[in-house]
């Protein structure tokens, strides 16, 4: 394992560790790290623009292997597995207008596989974001009916389960209850949100991020004061022997990350200053993991209950690539990081200084740009390089954990 694999997995595991208190079963539950944070609009003053940070991290569900990349809808994913359940159910009569909407359900459903192929791995989470304007979110719901209309179908559908049936009866609630959170007109099952882009406000299904409100402003009373809330400390120069034994203290698979660990650029090449690092550590002035949860919309004993006798022909929801494989719940966040670097070969900090492009999942500039964090280097000493986000007032992305469905 090279020098930058190993320092990914250490990097990871700590973030993973301090997130989890050390809880954390790789079993039943799947951790995506970011491998280049972006700023995210959680401590804005605009309600409605926090809400769309909270829809785009609670409705994208994570590819499962890898760094943070959106792979699918959890609102619109739980909706194709609810309609599919609605068709199995007993008191489904095969009617004509049942055959209509199974038809029309397999050619929508096939549409969504499409656009889920086409999100790119380098630029996932911009793309599957603008593509989730909150005016289409019911888009492809609200075309499965005969006459185009989602609340015709799903008075249709509703009157077909039966209202005797207990089973049938509590996938009639919940299919109401994703109707009226797909609505533009606000209700309990959603929320309004604005992507800050000066667009008019819309509603998307409601989600929340629980607990964050009440902390941001302690992590900026820390940034004033000079406070850091956590430190993570990688040893570089050590021993394999000693690497691995840091790596066996959490029980992760292979993390398989699109960028090196350290990159260096100088006169446009591709070069290596690692061997003259002794040490590298990461301080946030706030840190913490916050859970993610979708309004009442949604409802996983249902998920429980019908995902083993969905009809034949259903979608492979729940294989390792199916479209509501994993649940979002919580959002690993930071606030105003700093790298530090200490050096340990001829006095090459200067050279580090100019040339070090990224360290990390942090870009390493003068300026922020694009919505991604860039820290800016400086020389504490002849030993110490420091890389510090010391203008950011915005929180970052740096994973999330996900539950296996």
């Amino acid at each position: 394992m090279d020098l930058d694999d190993r320092l990914w997995r250490l990097y990871v595991k700590e973030i993973l560790t301090h997130a989890t208190s050390g809880n954390f079963d790789p079993n039943t539950h799947v951790f995506s790290p970011a491998s280049i944070v972006s700023s995210i609009s959680l401590g804005d003053f605009e309600p409605a623009v926090i809400n769309w940070t909270s829809y785009v991290f609670g409705d994208a569900i994570p590819s499962a292997t890898g760094s943070y990349s959106p792979a699918s809808g959890l609102f619109i994913s739980y909706w194709f597995f609810l309609s599919y359940a609605a068709l199995g159910a007993n008191s489904i009569k095969d009617s004509d207008m049942i055959k209509a909407y199974r038809q029309k359900l397999q050619q929508k459903h096939e549409e969504f596989i499409r656009f889920r192929k086409r999100l790119p791995v380098d630029d996932a989470l911009n793309l599957f974001a603008s593509k989730r304007d909150p005016e289409s979110c019911s888009d492809i719901i609200s075309s499965l009916g005969n006459d185009n209309t989602l609340e015709n179908v799903h008075k249709r559908i509703i009157n077909e389960l039966g209202r005797n049936d207990t089973t049938a009866s509590s996938l009639a609630r919940i299919l109401n209850n994703c109707f009226l959170a797909s609505s533009q007109i606000s209700n309990r099952y959603n929320m309004i949100v604005n992507l800050n882009t000066g667009n008019a406000n819309s509603y998307c299904p409601l989600y929340s991020i629980r607990n964050f409100n009440g902390i941001i402003a302690k992590w900026k009373e820390n940034a004033f004061a000079g406070r850091m809330d956590l430190k993570i400390t990688l040893s570089i120069s050590e021993s394999d022997s000693t690497l691995q034994q840091q790596e066996d203290i959490a029980d992760l698979p292979e993390i398989h990350m699109p960028v090196k660990f350290l990159n260096f650029y100088i006169l446009g090449k591709d070069v290596s200053l690692a061997e003259n690092l002794g040490s590298l550590s990461v301080e946030f002035a706030g840190f913490g993991a916050f859970d993610i949860e979708p309004g009442e919309w949604f409802d996983i004993s249902l998920i429980e209950t019908h995902k083993s006798c969905l009809e034949e022909g259903a979608p492979l929801f729940f294989d390792k690539n199916g479209s509501l494989n994993l649940l979002p719940q919580k959002i690993v966040i930071g606030f105003r990081p700093r790298v530090s670097l200490r050096i340990c070969g001829d006095n090459p900090a200067q050279e580090m200084v100019d040339n070090l492009t990224s360290v990390g999942p942090f870009n390493i500039s003068a300026n922020s740009k694009d919505g991604v964090l860039q820290l800016e280097g400086k020389m504490l000493n002849k030993e110490v390089i420091v890389f510090d986000a010391h203008e950011s007032a915005i929180p970052v992305l740096l994973g999330v954990i996900s539950k296996w469905l």
